[in-house]
């Protein structure tokens, strides 16, 4: 049995002391951090939006947070729309899950997809696509698990007009894969659990503040959190969200 952590939208800031929607991002990651290594997970996962204002420091300040928080933990990230900029290149690169290289964990394979289009849009290239297909292929007798920023289905709130411009195309492709198990995005900074065929859609809550799900632009009151999976090497899983209290 391994357990995997997920992570998402940090949204820091260069400033440590930056609030932004009565939250402060660096403590509250440092909150949630803390509270998901009690867990002793064997493997982190970060899907996008590390920074909030593009600037070095914030990368800086999230490499030095993990650095010293997780230890010998394998960590990687996955950027968001918020990540399309050159301090995540130069901060961050040797940590990016890339489409065509997963990593193991146990008899599983995690798989990266770069979303990053055009402002808050998303968009999953074909020649992405086509690497983790390969990739999936080359180990048939693995159990395999997708992580990109954002969302598939439709969140039928405001944040869908920040979406996944292939969507559909996506989900059509996810049905294609029969040994793809799960697929983690962030994006809209909240839980959600769907299916695609035999494939389970998994949202995750923000390490900061937490978009509320409705028609207009709204902040929600729920605590900051993070997904744990717990993944068995015959391919059976099961998952909780925690919360900071």
């Amino acid at each position: 049995m391994k357990r995997l952590i997920q992570i998402s939208d940090c949204h820091l800031f260069g400033e440590p002391s930056h609030e932004a929607h009565d939250n402060n991002p660096a403590t509250s990651l440092q909150a949630v951090l803390s509270l998901l290594m009690q867990a002793s997970p064997d493997m982190l996962i970060v899907t996008g939006d590390i920074s909030g204002d593009d600037s070095p420091q914030s990368y800086r300040l999230f490499l030095s947070m993990l650095t010293d928080t997780l230890g010998d933990t394998p960590w990687y990230v996955i950027p968001g729309n918020h990540d399309g900029n050159p301090s995540f290149e130069a901060s961050l690169d040797h940590k990016q899950l890339r489409a065509g290289s997963p990593v193991s964990l146990g008899n599983w394979e995690i798989h990266g997809i770069d979303t990053r289009f055009k402002g808050t849009l998303g968009h999953a290239s074909a020649s992405e696509l086509d690497a983790v297909a390969k990739a999936m292929q080359t180990h048939p007798q693995h159990h395999h698990l997708l992580a990109l920023h954002h969302h598939i289905l439709p969140s039928d709130s405001w944040m869908d007009r920040h979406c996944l411009t292939n969507a559909k195309e996506v989900a059509q492709w996810i049905v294609q894969q029969p040994g793809l198990r799960a697929a983690l995005h962030g994006h809209i900074h909240t839980h959600s659990h769907y299916d695609i065929a035999d494939c389970a859609i998994m949202g995750v809550p923000s390490t900061c503040w937490q978009w509320a799900m409705q028609p207009d632009f709204g902040v929600d009151d729920t605590q900051p959190g993070y997904r744990e999976l717990l993944l068995s090497d015959d391919g059976n899983w099961t998952t909780t969200i925690r919360r900071l209290s």
